[in-house]
């Protein structure tokens, strides 16, 4: 995972720039460091040779090619979190947003895909209609994929149980995040799902909640859920999210590695990213 997943990308990425078959790639799936790699490629408005640099031919390779300077992505990995650090020790940084922000200003930043404020839509013919039909989001900034990349990019993650509940098997349920539509498919094993509480977290026990079931439009992700039953027609009316479930948190959210282990104890809850979610019912 993280830097050495992030490496592998990139030399798949080349490779198949390389032989020209990038074209015919309609999805990329991705999770860890090789979603640190996959959004970026996806997102960064850099030409691919700056992006991913040349392709070597092996007989070519040698170790004074291998002390060149890598290209952007190769290089991020090597950037220093020295500033980061020192951010984060001034007190300065909610904690719970620590891996966020640490994926948003050491990997995402040196691309210009930092923007705290921002949600993210699958194409701008998707941004006109988002902000026509939803007169909130008029001034809301938005980012978007490459026209030139392929049409799905998922990255993907786990939901771990709410906070103050133990994680582990069976309670994890799989997160499925996109530009245009994020969540979790399926319902795990067909039914509701039991939390006991943490160490250091909540009292009593959660029995038979529902987790999953369905899909909403991304920058729709992380608000209150709706009020009474669901409409067939799969369209709701609500307030927008209080804050945009951006490109870092959803970065953050695949590649948080020890998350289960961290959100198993009350003291460390602050480490994993957080997200408000709501189940997709039946009408």
């Amino acid at each position: 995972g993280g830097a050495r997943a992030l490496s592998n990308a990139l030399g798949a990425y080349r490779a198949l720039e390389d032989l020209g078959l990038m074209p015919f790639v309609d999805a990329i799936s991705s999770v860890s460091g090789g979603s640190w790699a996959s959004s970026i490629y996806m997102f960064a408005d850099l030409p691919k040779d700056a992006l991913l640099g040349n392709a070597t031919d092996p007989s070519q390779l040698t170790l004074a090619k291998l002390d060149e300077k890598p290209a952007a992505l190769g290089n991020v990995v090597t950037t220093s979190c020295h500033a980061f650090l020192k951010r984060f020790a001034s007190g300065s940084m909610p904690l719970e947003k620590l891996w966020q922000f640490f994926i948003g200003e050491t990997i995402l930043s040196p691309f210009g895909l930092d923007n705290k404020k921002a949600f993210m839509a699958g194409s701008k013919e998707e941004v006109e209609r988002i902000k026509r039909e939803n007169p909130l989001l008029q001034n809301a900034s938005f980012i978007t994929p490459r026209p030139d990349r392929p049409k799905v990019f998922v990255m993907n993650g786990v939901l771990l149980s709410p906070l103050g509940f133990n994680s582990g098997p069976g309670r994890a349920v799989s997160l499925q995040m996109s530009p245009d539509y994020t969540g979790s498919p399926f319902w795990p094993n067909n039914g509701p799902l039991s939390f006991e509480p943490a160490k250091n977290g909540a009292l009593y026990p959660q029995h038979d909640v529902i987790v999953g079931g369905g899909m909403v439009e991304t920058f729709a992700f992380g608000s209150k859920a709706p009020k009474g039953s669901q409409s067939q027609s799969g369209r709701e009316r609500m307030q927008p999210p209080q804050e945009p479930f951006t490109l870092a948190l959803a970065v953050g959210i695949s590649s948080v590695a020890p998350g289960a282990i961290f959100a198993s104890s009350g003291a460390l809850n602050f480490a994993v990213p957080q997200a408000t979610v709501w189940p997709v019912t039946p009408a």
